[in-house]
Order: C-alpha cells, then sequence, then structure tokens
C-alpha cells in the first residue's frame, strides 16, 4: 500500500471512530483530492487502534506461540511481560514457567507498549479487522476446540468412503469403537451426503486395531483438508487462523496450505477452479454452520 493510501485510509478510519454519523460532513473539510483518496479508500469499519497497536494479536493466540517468546527474555522481567497479556494466556504461561502470578493493573499504555515490544517477535501480519472479507470469516471467531474438533470430523469424510465398503461387521463395529461420540454422530451425517475422497485411501479396516495410530491418522487427514481449504485464502488470514490453534497444529496448517497455494499456482490452466479446493471448503462451511447451531442451542 502507498504511503498517500495509506494516510487516506488511515483518516477515514479516525473519521469512522471519532465522527460518527458526522464523518462524512467533516470529510468536506478536507482538500478536494483528499476527500477523493478518503472516499475511495478501503474497509469504514475497521478500529484505528488495530493499526497503531498490533498487541490485538496476542487476544486471539494460543499460549504456546509465545512459549519461545517468554523463554527469550530475561528470567526477573518474564512476570512483567506475562502480566500484560490477556489473563487466560498469562495464566497458561505462569503455569509453564511455574511462576507465581503478578497482581499488577498496567495503564493501557504501559500494557500496549509491552505487548508490542512482544510483537516484534512475530511476522507482521494483516490486522483482523483489515482482512479481506471471506466466505471463512466465521473461523476467525472459533475457539481453540471448535478448530480441533472441526478437524476431527473433517477426517470424517475420508473414513466414510471406506465404511461404506466395509461388509465385516466386526470390522465395522470395531472401527467405530475408536471414534468420539461427535465423531460418530458425524459420520452418520456424512454417510448419508453424496462424497467424493479428495486424498489417499485411509485403509482404516487395517488401521484400527491400533487405536494410537488410527486416532493419530484420522487427525492428520482432518488437518489437511483443513488447509487445503485454507489454501486459497490470503497468508494473513490463514496466519490469523493458525495462530487461534497451539503452535504444533498451526504449524503443520500454515506448511500443508503454502504447499497446496504453491501447487495450484504451478498449474497449467489458473482459470480453471480447484475442485479438491471446493469441495474443502464447502465441508468447512457446513461444519461451521453446524458449530453456529451448536453455539445458540447451547446459549438458548
Amino acid at each position: 500500500m502507498k504511503s498517500s493510501e495509506s494516510s487516506a485510509l488511515f483518516i477515514k478510519l479516525l473519521l469512522n471512530k471519532y465522527c460518527g454519523n458526522s464523518a462524512s460532513q467533516v470529510m468536506t473539510l478536507a482538500p478536494e483530492e483528499m476527500q477523493k483518496e478518503i472516499g475511495t479508500s478501503s474497509s469504514s469499519s475497521v478500529k484505528p487502534e488495530s493499526l497503531l497497536f498490533p498487541s490485538e494479536i496476542f487476544f486471539h493466540m494460543h499460549y504456546s506461540w509465545l512459549e519461545a517468546v517468554v523463554e527469550s527474555l530475561p528470567a526477573p522481567i518474564r512476570p512483567c511481560f506475562i502480566a500484560a497479556l490477556p489473563p487466560e494466556v498469562a495464566k497458561r504461561l505462569y503455569a509453564v514457567y511455574q511462576l507465581s502470578e503478578l497482581q499488577r493493573a498496567y495503564s493501557p499504555q504501559v500494557q500496549n507498549f509491552l505487548l508490542h515490544i512482544l510483537s516484534t517477535h512475530f511476522d507482521k501480519s494483516t490486522p483482523r479487522s483489515l482482512l479481506e472479507p471471506s466466505s471463512l470469516d466465521a473461523l476467525l471467531d472459533c475457539s481453540k476446540a471448535e478448530l480441533v474438533l472441526m478437524v476431527d470430523l473433517l477426517a470424517m469424510y475420508d473414513l466414510a468412503e471406506e465404511i461404506r465398503y466395509i461388509v465385516d461387521k466386526r470390522i465395522l463395529q470395531g472401527v467405530l469403537m475408536q471414534l468420539s461420540p461427535q465423531q460418530q454422530r458425524y459420520l452418520k451425517v456424512v454417510l448419508h451426503k453424496q462424497t467424493s475422497r479428495i486424498g489417499a485411501p485411509l485403509l482404516a479396516h487395517k488401521l484400527y486395531q491400533d487405536k494410537q495410530r488410527f486416532v493419530k491418522e484420522l487427525h492428520k487427514r482432518g488437518l489437511e483438508h483443513f488447509a487445503r481449504a485454507l489454501s486459497n485464502e490470503s497468508v494473513d488470514f490463514i496466519w490469523h487462523v493458525a495462530h487461534i490453534l497451539d503452535r504444533g497444529r498451526g504449524k503443520i496448517i500454515m506448511s500443508i496450505a503454502e504447499q497446496k497455494a504453491k501447487e495450484r499456482s504451478a498449474a497449467q490452466d489458473m482459470s480453471k477452479p480447484d475442485q479438491m479446493i471446493l469441495t474443502a471448503q464447502q465441508r468447512v462451511r457446513e461444519l461451521l454452520q453446524l458449530l453456529t447451531r451448536e453455539r445458540e442451542a447451547s446459549h438458548g
């Protein structure tokens, strides 16, 4: 983004925040050329402070991404930086480093200063509020637990493709016993759909006898499908979703999504949509709808 475009966008954000419905009237006080730049700048609902304080990332980030950062700090000042983080994140890090919780209420200025220092340890990413709209935007509002559940349920598509052809009831029962109740319920939903495999065979009839290996393989499949669904999204969008998850899963998703995006860009016909990506996206959207219904039911 050019500096003039950045300035116009920032002015627009300030007008939206502090002038509200009077923003258009205030804008008429600016030179005509600037009015045009402000009028054509994108995004009218973001917060100006998200440009000034990148520390907003910590309010959605899993604490495991911060372990190495805190480890790099001198031991005596670690509690000071941890205390600036959101309470749930701070609580986890106090436990990791076996530290007593620092009972200190920082002023917003001091808190933002400390969080800004921590933010320099991460790649620069576009603030959430400035991300381009996406059909998968709801992922940004999911918790880690919800995303992990989504990953586990996505694997049921692979399993359904093979369950349909297992005729031995003992094997079928053995496979089902290795699944969580939520996976069993969703597998029934998937079995009523007309689906197609978008990966290599799972070989569930062989893997199920080793539960640890079977569950691990299912989760791996789910991560691959989830990453495939994200691969058409911006790098910044993927970054934000991945950092909701723990560092292990997040790095796997970013790596697979990057690989799929490279494969896509290397394809000869870029104008032709990748059917596997479209299928994975549709499955994720359906799961988002399911999670939304469950949230509403739990609060209703």
